[in-house]
């Protein structure tokens, strides 16, 4: 379940270091994973295609920050369920 663009950083990031610098350094921004993009969507939906410093808003991040605490703390948990799984 890894994102194509997250596997090439991660193979790249590994194996040529200086290539993946200079991918990163001319296309950092555009690089996202097909899961970012959605949420991209969702918040480009939600904002009525308003570009809102969602950084700078107030409470945003206080409460962005837990929920995505959770949403991470869950997958890593089936992620480590199913390489117990694999093992047995």
């Amino acid at each position: 379940q890894l994102d194509r663009t997250f596997m090439l950083g991660k193979v790249l990031a590994e194996n040529n270091p200086d290539l993946w610098a200079a991918i990163s350094a001319v296309m950092g921004d555009r690089l996202v994973t097909a899961n970012e993009l959605a949420l991209i969507a969702v918040i480009r939906t939600a904002l009525d295609g308003h570009d809102v410093d969602l950084a700078q808003s107030p409470g945003f991040m206080q409460t962005l920050m837990p929920a995505l605490k959770a949403i991470f703390e869950r997958q890593k948990a089936l992620a480590a369920a199913a390489l117990e799984r694999h093992d047995e």
